[in-house]
């Protein structure tokens, strides 16, 4: 994982068909880089992933959907945190931009959609899941290691745990991630 994480996932990640949210959105988010995929429920999570190997798609999926998480919860509970996690990694924001405002969707259907659509082999995914969970809590340990805050991964979980996104249950990816973590 950390191999694909670090060397090759910004590049297949280059190749998502972003699109940007207008000014007003812009204005509103204070984010002048923001930029979106996924749509309503990552409808076009084929076209996504259509550049990526089927043999790379478990590693992509799950490092999507780390960065993600990590963009989500450093917002809403580390916001301190947030204006230099936008600077160090310009993540993307999964939803969609509307007129007045962004939709943000709940990271656990970057896990979802491609099962749901069959765009991933599933026994691959739960294989590499237990490896995924301790890479994504030492690089959240990693993260947050120097920051004043005294976060690690035992308390951003504890805090994601708590929000109504983790509610999230379709799949067997999801629950198994779930039970991992």
């Amino acid at each position: 994982m950390k191999d694909y994480f670090y060397n090759h996932f910004t590049t297949a990640l280059r190749q998502i068909n972003f699109t940007q949210p207008n000014e007003t959105v812009r204005n509103r988010m204070r984010d002048p880089q923001a930029v979106f995929f996924g749509g309503n429920s990552w409808d076009n999570v084929k076209a996504d992933l259509a550049h990526v190997p089927a043999d790379e798609r478990p590693k992509f999926i799950l490092s999507l959907f780390m960065v993600v998480l990590m963009d989500q919860c450093i917002y809403t509970h580390f916001r301190d945190n947030y204006p230099a996690w936008r600077r160090e990694t310009n993540c993307p924001k999964f939803g969609r931009s509307r007129l007045f405002s962004a939709h943000h969707l709940d990271p656990f259907k970057i896990i979802w959609a491609p099962e749901r659509e069959k765009e991933v082999e599933l026994d691959q995914v739960l294989a590499l899941l237990p490896e995924f969970v301790a890479f994504m809590k030492g690089e959240i340990d990693h993260y947050f290691k120097d920051k004043p805050n005294n976060i690690n991964a035992e308390r951003f979980f504890d805090l994601l745990k708590q929000e109504n996104a983790y509610q999230y249950k379709e799949g067997k990816l999801v629950t198994r991630l779930k039970e991992l973590l």
